[in-house]
């Protein structure tokens, strides 16, 4: 079976039940089930979606911290014998620091947790009540002394990832894990990590994660979401890769904010799939990412290769991460069902038709213009056969004088009229 360089991702927003992680992962174990009935390969899930995102103090509860890592537990076993690669979000306790992580879950086992880094407390947010930021873990000798710990509970390295014991197993935590599924390299950043001045994925995408995992609880303001998925489009144009957005919705606390559970899956700036806002159940979305694509123009974009600001090379930022292998990506019948359109005229603007025709006018007759006015001409000679082609050459040619203020007499068109030439077509 024919993969064609595609890989099938799917972006999540489940119900929840605030405060109910025996509930919310029944609801994540029914939607690993649809995932492989589907072929995915990676889903995503919103943030905190284990427990729900707007908790509160709850979060300062210790039977919410715990039955949060049971309920991890009940998904990664649930998980076992399926071949997709699944990310949800859940709060991760610390030596006495709590952390907003993403945990990234395959086939029974645990493969990596990635904290958050950018922990909003400004606005309607108050993250920083009850979460530390992931960059502790960026640097792990900031909190723990010593070259190795092991207290039985966690594992820290000064070198090295760290990795704790959670859910049954022992396993990496750091912001900066890359996950290779198959063909692609996915990389994982949560909800405020996007609208910070340099998002963590801009890193990961030079150090070669071709797709970006970003599980949100991104709240509902009025305009905001215009921005939102402008800020997506962006940021996936800008570093080459495909995006998978997945926010929190129906079932959160509507006290302090409303939440319309988002879901957008961009490649290279172009929207592949989106749900409906504000809806009352649960939703999925699917796309077909095309990595082979996406490699093809990162190799052409030299600047791909070169140093950034801070001096650093994308090599340097390859060995700033750290790669786990998840394992294949899903056997996936791409002739039996695309989830994506594959457009039969893609050089054709599909919005502002008129306006993009206009620009490739003045771009066309702006640059004959400009080689007319180097050289003093201010005669042309031009072929006209009566097509398409030969026509637009004449309009630019015009407009180009025009544009220079040149008399319109110094044009000489030539019929051009050849063995399938009409009489209709040398008419026109």
């Amino acid at each position: 079976m024919c993969d064609y360089g595609f890989i099938r991702v799917s972006a999540i927003v489940p119900n929840v039940q605030l405060a109910n992680p025996e509930f919310n992962a029944g609801e994540i174990c029914k939607y690993i089930d649809i995932a492989k009935q589907n072929d995915v390969s990676i889903a995503v899930f919103p943030e905190l979606s284990v427990t729900g995102y707007s908790c509160g103090d709850l979060f300062s509860q210790n039977f919410l911290i715990e039955s949060a890592e049971k309920a991890v537990s009940v998904i990664k076993h649930y998980s076992r014998g399926k071949d997709v690669t699944i990310v949800v979000g859940s709060p991760v306790r610390i030596e006495g620091r709590l952390y907003n992580c993403a945990i990234v879950i395959r086939n029974g086992n645990i493969l990596g947790i990635v904290p958050k880094i950018y922990v909003p407390s400004y606005g309607e947010f108050y993250e920083g009540r009850h979460f530390s930021s992931g960059s502790d873990f960026l640097n792990s000798n900031k909190i723990f002394s010593g070259d190795f710990i092991d207290d039985g509970k966690n594992i820290y390295f000064r070198s090295g990832l760290p990795k704790i014991h959670y859910a049954g197993v022992t396993v990496n935590i750091s912001p900066n894990i890359l996950f290779k599924v198959g063909k692609a390299t996915f990389a994982i950043e949560i909800c405020e990590d996007l609208w910070a001045p340099i998002p963590p994925s801009s890193y990961a995408a030079i150090a070669g994660a071709e797709i970006i995992l970003n599980l949100s609880a991104s709240n509902e303001l009025l305009l905001k979401n215009d921005y939102r998925k402008r800020l997506i489009a962006q940021q996936s144009r800008r570093t080459l890769s495909a995006y998978i957005y997945s926010s929190c919705g129906w079932g959160e606390s509507t006290q302090d904010l409303v939440f319309a559970g988002n879901a957008y899956i961009y490649e290279n700036g172009t929207l592949l799939s989106e749900n409906e806002r504000f809806q009352t159940s649960d939703s999925v979305i699917f796309a077909d990412v095309d990595i082979e694509a996406l490699k093809t123009l990162r190799q052409k974009m030299n600047t791909f290769k070169c140093y950034a600001p801070d001096g650093k090379s994308n090599k340097d930022y390859r060995n700033f991460f750290h790669t786990i292998e998840v394992g294949k990506s899903a056997l996936t019948d791409f002739n039996k069902q695309l989830y994506r359109n594959i457009d039969s005229e893609p050089f054709i603007p599909k919005t502002d038709i008129n306006s993009a025709f206009q620009d490739a006018l003045m771009i066309q007759s702006s640059g004959l213009a400009q080689r007319l006015s180097h050289i003093s001409c201010k005669n042309a000679i031009i072929g006209v056969s009566g097509g398409l082609d030969s026509t637009l050459a004449l309009i630019v040619t015009v407009l180009a004088f025009d544009k220079l203020g040149i008399s319109r007499k110094g044009i000489l068109g030539i019929t051009m009229p050849g063995l399938g030439t009409t009489a209709r077509t040398k008419d026109n």
